[in-house]
């Protein structure tokens, strides 16, 4: 399954692997930072790239998401869509996005919610305040 990034497969090739963690038995989380190339309109200085173990498959991204007029924002990608988890510190340091990006792709593998035919109202538990 590829996400609704047009930009990934660049990022990817530009990007630097951080560290894998075994997000569940089923599901291993890629913490990647962004090289230098430089996206049009949106950058993510971090991704938490969300793979099933048994056939690689990408479910979703979470990413912190920096654009040209100056916001930055927690969002993810899945297949469809994508989803904004409110803002966030464009100065955000590695660990603090580790720990808020694994907390949002827990709760959205607890739910079995990779966004096919979900609702609004079904993600409302998990924005951030």
């Amino acid at each position: 399954m590829a996400v609704c990034d047009p930009f990934l497969g660049d990022y990817l090739e530009d990007g630097e692997i951080i560290e894998k963690v075994d997000l569940t038995s089923e599901i291993v989380g890629v913490f990647v930072k962004a090289g230098e190339k430089e996206f049009p309109m949106v950058n993510y200085p971090y991704r938490l790239l969300c793979y099933r173990k048994d056939d690689g498959e990408l479910l979703f991204t979470v990413n912190l998401e920096t654009s040209v007029f100056g916001t930055c924002c927690l969002g993810a990608h899945s297949k469809d869509c994508h989803h904004n988890f409110g803002p966030a510190d464009k100065d955000m340091g590695y660990e603090d996005f580790k720990e808020k990006a694994i907390d949002i792709a827990m709760k959205l593998i607890k739910d079995g919610a990779f966004w096919e035919n979900i609702s609004l109202e079904d993600l409302k538990p998990y924005l951030l305040e």
